[in-house]
């Protein structure tokens, strides 16, 4: 028995000419820009707008006329950032308190109590808790504590050791 073979030739190998690839090139940037120039002609899709559910009628607006008070006082930042306002006590002062957002009392240092000339009780004290832990301090009750326009009357102040870092509470 005799087979038949057949041997396929390798498929001709295509060689690009200068020529040939810069008529390519040619085409393929007409082509480019014909698309580019006529994208925009083209028409797009168009989804009409949704009608108006209702019509809202805006209320006019509000304008308060009164004097009202300001509560603000001037605040300074110290080296590290901290707001300190002056605060007067009693009259006295200004003191230089520190701003903090977390309490829910003022609290000043004993050199202020003295220069208030309240001495503090022994009778009279209170438990206060910080972020470092929790302290009995003694308390004086002094007749106004003003910041700017702010007065509160009859402030309880704890007594606390200088851990403000040279503010007065």
């Amino acid at each position: 028995m005799a087979q038949n073979l057949q041997i396929k030739a390798p498929p001709p190998v295509f060689v690009m000419t200068n020529a040939w690839h810069s008529q390519y090139m040619r085409q393929l940037l007409v082509t480019l820009m014909a698309v580019l120039v006529a994208g925009p002609a083209l028409p797009a899709d168009t989804v009409a707008p949704p009608d108006p559910v209702s019509t809202v009628t805006l209320s006019p607006p509000v304008v308060v006329q009164a004097d009202e008070p300001r509560y603000v006082a001037p605040t300074l930042r110290d080296r590290i950032g901290r707001i300190w306002a002056p605060v007067l006590i009693n009259g006295k002062g200004p003191f230089r308190l520190v701003l903090d957002t977390g309490a829910n009392s003022s609290a000043i240092i004993p050199s202020v109590a003295q220069r208030l000339g309240i001495a503090t009780h022994a009778s009279k004290k209170v438990q206060l808790h910080g972020v470092t832990g929790s302290a009995i301090v003694p308390i004086i009750m002094v007749d106004s504590l003003e910041i700017g326009d702010l007065v509160i009357d009859g402030a309880q102040l704890p007594v606390v050791a200088d851990v403000f870092g040279g503010a007065e509470g």
